[in-house]
């Protein structure tokens, strides 16, 4: 009996030594200060300028340890040159998107892929065991760059942004130096290390149509374009341009997507209404009031959508990084939903009953095409008894026009002249009303109810909007569409250079092809290397 359990303790024994070494050696590559991380303690990712110039006056800037910090000024090159933070380092902000494929065309600003990403890092020397802080010009850039670190994988604690950016710094009586930083020792840190992908953070396609399907509860899409009142998110055509600018093979001529609008049940929060002019964040507070207005609390989710992605951000950072609430970004959003239109009529490139058709009622709740002359109601203006104008027939200019028909004439047979500069000059005069249609200009046309009875100068004033220049899936030469026919096969747009890599029953995958690839990229393999430069342990 006693001599069973003492073999029985010896391996508890063993395992108890290798526990300890593992311990010390966590504790060792974390630095000797793992115990009191200051720079992890901050109660949330919003820092204010003493507290980075406290950072910076300990040597933690650019310093060793595990309070090691690394600022990044996500900025122009032109605004970083012009004055930085000392000792930070410059972030392009084009370096935080990529266009990549999901669903059935390319979007422009997705996430990074993992190689980029790691790029990113090992540059500025960033590892396991390093504090970032965002900084620069702009709450947009800063975000995104908070957005895209942790989607990575890189835990709160070690995010930062500082609140009012670099004019807070000044603000603090400290000074911008145009100094470039001190050469930095490339780490061989790799977002394998962390051996997480935080797909949680960011809503693939896939994602978005389940949400809109009813799949997914407790979920409050927030669009942070405009009011409830103007934009896409109230349908106002043209809201929203286009991401390649490939229509006639130059940049100068704007195209939009297909149709304006809102995803089913989403909120309207302008982005900016979340800081003040000073770039920084209004208080918690305020925060929390603005988020319950729209029916969000910590019990939901926001998915926080703009036109790219970026803008989004601002309202991810402000619920993940400073409230500490459930938060996503829907990385395509408005330039990718608004693209994927069944509607031939409207230069939808999607098959009518395509799964990845968003222009159906119940998965948006406006739907505006932008490719649709749009004539407003006509505005009576006289002393006269008869109101009795109709408009009729397709606007086909290429600007939007008013027109004015006005009475120049009444007796046996009314007559009327009309205008399309709002009366500026005038087209005809003295045109006999018929009783039917009768043609303006531009396919539009007029018809009065009755041939007399009508008083001098009556007029009619209306509005046309002219068809926009709709973007097409296949124009940018890399993206591409495909229409789902009912036997399950695919038809690739004729118009692509490249062709759908999409199988027919590959749906649920290629809407969230880009989060695959991440995944794939994550699980390939953590590079070795200890402490600081290298791996590090995953804890830190």
């Amino acid at each position: 009996m006693n001599i069973r359990n003492a073999v029985n303790r010896r391996p508890v024994a063993a395992a108890w030594v290798v526990a300890l070494a593992v311990a010390l050696q966590f504790f060792a590559s974390c630095g000797s200060d793992y115990e009191k991380p200051s720079t992890t303690q901050t109660g949330s990712a919003l820092i204010e300028a003493a507290t980075l110039g406290a950072w910076m006056d300990a040597g933690k800037v650019n310093g060793a340890g595990y309070d090691r910090v690394v600022i990044l000024d996500v900025n122009t090159a032109a605004n970083y040159a012009a004055g930085h933070i000392p000792g930070a380092f410059h972030l392009d902000p084009n370096e935080l998107n990529q266009s990549r494929t999901e669903g059935v065309g390319i979007s422009g600003t997705e996430v990074p892929e993992g190689s980029k990403m790691d790029g990113l890092i090992q540059k500025h020397g960033i590892d396991g065991v390093t504090t970032v802080v965002f900084a620069g010009s702009s709450v947009m850039n800063s975000s995104r760059a908070y957005f895209v670190f942790r989607y990575w994988g890189f835990p709160r604690e070690r995010l930062k942004m500082l609140n009012g950016l670099n004019a807070a710094w000044t603000a603090a009586g400290m000074t911008l130096t145009t100094a470039p930083p001190p050469p930095v020792q490339q780490s061989t840190y790799s977002v394998k290390n962390r051996r997480v992908l935080r797909g949680d953070l960011r809503v693939s396609l896939s994602e978005m149509l389940d949400y809109a399907d009813g799949k997914t509860p407790n979920v409050v899409p927030i669009d942070v374009r405009s009011t409830a009142a103007s934009g896409s998110y109230a349908g106002i055509r043209g809201s929203t341009t286009g991401i390649f600018s490939s229509i006639s093979g130059t940049a100068s001529v704007t195209d939009y997507v297909v149709f304006e609008g809102r995803i089913r049940g989403a909120q309207a929060l302008r982005f900016d209404t979340l800081y003040n002019g000073s770039n920084r964040f209004v208080p918690t507070d305020q925060l929390t009031a603005s988020f319950n207005a729209i029916g969000l609390d910590s019990s939901k989710t926001g998915y926080a959508y703009c036109r790219l992605g970026n803008l989004a951000s601002i309202a991810f950072f402000a619920l993940d990084g400073i409230l500490g609430w459930p938060a996503a970004v829907y990385d395509g959003s408005w330039s990718q939903w608004g693209q994927l239109s069944g509607n031939a009529a409207m230069k939808g490139q999607l098959n009518a009953v395509s799964p990845w058709r968003t222009d159906i009622a119940g998965r948006s709740d406006v739907i505006a095409y932008n490719h649709e002359p749009v004539i407003s109601a006509a505005t009576f203006t006289g002393t006269g008894v008869l109101n009795d104008l109709t408009t009729g027939g397709t606007y086909t200019g290429a600007s939007n026009a008013t027109f004015v028909v006005k009475i120049d004439s009444v007796g046996a047979a009314d007559t009327f002249t009309w205008s399309s500069d709002g009366g500026t000059s005038w087209a005809e005069a003295n045109v006999p009303i018929t009783g039917s249609a009768q043609t303006l200009a531009n396919g539009m046309t007029v018809a009065f109810g009755a041939v007399t009875g009508h008083a001098l100068d009556d007029s009619w004033t209306f509005t046309a909007a002219a068809r926009k220049n709709v973007e097409q899936l296949t124009a940018d030469g890399d993206a591409c569409s495909a229409t789902y026919l009912a036997n399950g096969s695919v038809v690739n747009s004729a118009g692509g250079t490249t062709a759908c890599t999409n199988p027919p029953n590959s749906f649920d995958t290629g809407a969230n092809r880009v989060e695959e690839a991440d995944k794939a990229y994550m699980n390939s393999g953590a590079p070795g290397g200890g402490g600081g430069g290298g791996g590090g342990p995953v804890g830190c």
